[in-house]
């Protein structure tokens, strides 16, 4: 693989990087002394590397398709870290290990969030995906989210491991798995799909 050097990346227009508001840079150590917190704009050079380390195969899994170097670079800087709130797990190298990603939406009167996880190779199985799954859900049931969703491919044994791990309700079709979560109360199905309306994280 062909690493994008952060000298690439740090040629290319940068968003503004003003205060968000709500967003105070909390941190907490985790096991080992690694620390866990949410991501902002001065991180996006580490959330590139954190992704161009990522392995093919690891890629393809992360976001169900193939995604070459310069899919990850455009993709990166696309990244809404004001409001997709992202929660990063750091080793004392401070380079990001684990990540999740998430983007807040409504659907049919229901406050949806979706996720999304990655982890370097060498990290794998040792519970860092589920921290940070444990720190988002936090994070959502404090900004009344009701439902929390993942999809992945069908594949994807570690994240389908997760969602078992949490309880997440699976649906399963040839190609891809879809697992939501409730956030407290009575489960009630909903339809996804149609059409989106963006929740600011505040």
């Amino acid at each position: 693989m062909n690493a994008i050097s952060c000298d690439r990346y740090n040629s290319l227009p940068q968003r503004d990087s003003a205060p968000q508001e709500g967003n105070v840079h909390t941190s907490r150590r985790v096991a080992r002394g690694f620390l866990v917190r949410r991501l902002v704009d001065d991180d996006r050079g580490m959330v590139l590397d954190h992704f161009l380390r990522l392995p093919e195969p690891d890629r393809e899994m992360r976001f169900c398709r193939v995604f070459p170097d310069e899919s990850v670079l455009r993709y990166v800087d696309n990244i809404d870290l004001a409001n997709d709130v992202c929660f990063g797990i750091l080793n004392d190298g401070a380079e990001i290990i684990a990540l999740v990603q998430s983007f807040a939406y409504m659907h049919c009167g229901v406050r949806m969030l979706e996720v999304a996880f990655s982890t370097d190779p060498l990290w794998r199985c040792q519970g860092l995906a589920t921290t940070l799954f444990l720190q988002v859900t936090d994070h959502a049931a404090k900004q009344r989210i009701d439902r929390v969703i993942a999809q992945c491919l069908a594949s994807n044994r570690p994240m389908r491991a997760l969602l078992r791990a949490v309880g997440a309700v699976c649906e399963v079709d040839d190609r891809e798995v879809t697992g939501e979560f409730k956030l407290g109360g009575a489960f009630r199905p909903i339809v996804l799909g149609g059409p989106r309306q963006n929740v600011t994280w505040r």
